[in-house]
């Protein structure tokens, strides 16, 4: 019984008290005490809605629908987390592209970085300019694969090529004429590097050594954007990519 339920009136205390009013007084008293306590479990079973509607239990989506673990995208959508084991890969969303980059070579990241996946003709006439990144964390020695052209196997380039292809069309800079064969391996020099190119919508597999030029439109339709690299490193074959799916409409 809480201090207040010890708290008597007034005319019970001793000099007011009278064995003929005793009883009258006591069952008045008690009677106080009676509604009281009733009123105090009322409210535990109203305030225990800290079991039927404290939804602590019922409604607490900290439990049923804690989307911290079912919908916590940032554990199951988030392939940043679920994928990102350099061996796998990740996924992330920029604008409406979804970029999906995977690597099993230690410390090294290819990441498309475009906002738009989505191309009209008309935007691509006056041309679209595409972007990504490599990041090289440690000076690795590695071997390229021998399709890379020559200019990504310069002195601290990481060896690679680009591809949007698709549905019999394709654009690269894959062509670029005789290059040297590689006798060496080449060592990576870390850092992170910004590349782009611009593509205005047509087929072309690079200027060859006799100065090939661009193609025809690729028709309206969805295509893979691709930034690869392949080789070997400590003996072992290595594969580096990113992609996302892009779509030309007319």
């Amino acid at each position: 019984m809480t201090e207040k339920h010890r708290k008597f009136p007034e005319f019970f205390k001793p000099e007011f008290f009278k064995p003929a009013l005793a009883t009258a007084v006591l069952a008045t008293a008690l009677a106080g005490c009676s509604g009281g306590a009733a009123q105090k479990e009322t409210n535990a079973t109203t305030g225990t809605n800290a079991t039927t509607g404290t939804n602590a239990t019922t409604g607490n989506n900290a439990t049923t629908g804690n989307n911290a673990t079912t919908g916590n995208n940032a554990t199951t959508g988030n392939n940043a987390t679920t994928g990102n084991n350099a061996t796998t890969g990740n996924n992330a969303t920029t604008g409406d592209c979804v970029v999906e980059s995977n690597s099993n070579l230690p410390g090294v990241e290819i990441t498309i970085t475009i906002d738009s996946c989505t191309f009209t003709r008309p935007q691509l006439d006056q041309g679209v300019t595409f972007t990504y990144s490599y990041d090289i964390a440690n000076a690795l020695s590695i071997r390229p694969a021998a399709q890379f052209s020559c200019e990504s196997r310069l002195p601290g380039m990481f060896p690679h090529e680009y591809e949007i292809s698709g549905d019999g069309q394709r654009y690269c800079l894959c062509d670029v004429g005789l290059c040297p064969p590689i006798s060496s391996d080449q060592t990576l020099v870390p850092g992170t590097y910004d590349r782009e190119f611009e593509w205005t919508g047509r087929n072309w597999n690079g200027p060859s050594d006799t100065g090939m030029p661009l193609g025809e439109p690729f028709p309206a339709g969805t295509y893979v954007f691709v930034v690869e690299s392949e080789g070997t490193y400590d003996g072992q074959p290595f594969t580096v990519t990113s992609s996302a799916e892009i779509t030309v409409i007319p």
